[in-house]
């Protein structure tokens, strides 16, 4: 019977080292897919990685009834490169949409994130200088976000007046023995007339109202 109960101790013993031992793999095979699953979904970080000090860029700014621009520029697109902008409205957070306009003396804030390319890796915070400078504004935000292949940085920006390229305009032609017009159509729908008046071309001085001379008035006479 002695024997009988050492036996039975013997194999719960056994059993229990087993269930052990079993649970030990188990961990271990856990342990190695999570370590399998962050190398993939984590960039390689090499030793040897160039590392980039300085970032420098510029956005097209806001400009009244303008759309956003998502385009960055950079003079270091070799090192890095954008990986996204998001516009947003300053004051509510909104997101801007491609379809959505600026307005005049709002405030609105780019959050613009890069990414830095094979064989380099983005500095620490204390040695990475970020310079954002473009049209009339200059800036040295500090990161956001930063990893050593991400860096996320914000920029805020006010709209400014946009600013009109072209003006389509249409004048009455004047003829000797009339009224000289003062008629204009087809203006910008971004402008307003203040005023205008007609030149003697031979004198540079301005025509009176009646247009007595087609030589002096540079008139085409009707048909």
């Amino acid at each position: 019977m002695f024997s009988t109960h050492r036996s039975a101790v013997s194999n719960q013993k056994k059993s229990v080292i087993g269930l052990v031992s079993v649970m030990q793999k188990r961990i271990i095979c856990v342990l190695l897919s999570v370590f399998l699953l962050f190398s993939v979904l984590t960039p390689a970080i090499s030793a040897a990685d160039t590392k980039i000090s300085e970032i420098r860029f510029g956005l097209y700014e806001p400009e009244n009834g303008d759309t956003p621009d998502f385009r960055v520029i950079s003079d270091s697109s070799e090192h890095y490169e954008m990986s996204s902008l998001v516009w947003t409205e300053t004051a509510t957070g909104r997101e801007l949409t491609k379809s959505d306009k600026f307005e005049y003396k709002k405030s609105y804030t780019a959050t613009v994130t890069f990414q830095a390319k094979d064989g380099y890796a983005f500095a620490s915070k204390d040695s990475l200088r970020i310079e954002y400078g473009f049209g009339s504004v200059y800036q040295k935000p500090s990161p956001d976000q930063l990893t050593a292949k991400s860096c996320t940085v914000r920029v805020t920006l006010v709209c400014t007046e946009g600013i009109i390229e072209a003006v389509s305009m249409l004048l009455t032609i004047p003829h000797a023995g009339y009224r000289s017009s003062t008629e204009l159509s087809h203006l910008s729908s971004y402008c307003t007339l203040a005023g205008f008046r007609w030149i003697d071309e031979s004198t540079g001085k301005a025509l009176a109202d009646a247009l007595t001379s087609a030589k002096k008035a540079s008139a085409i006479p009707p048909k």
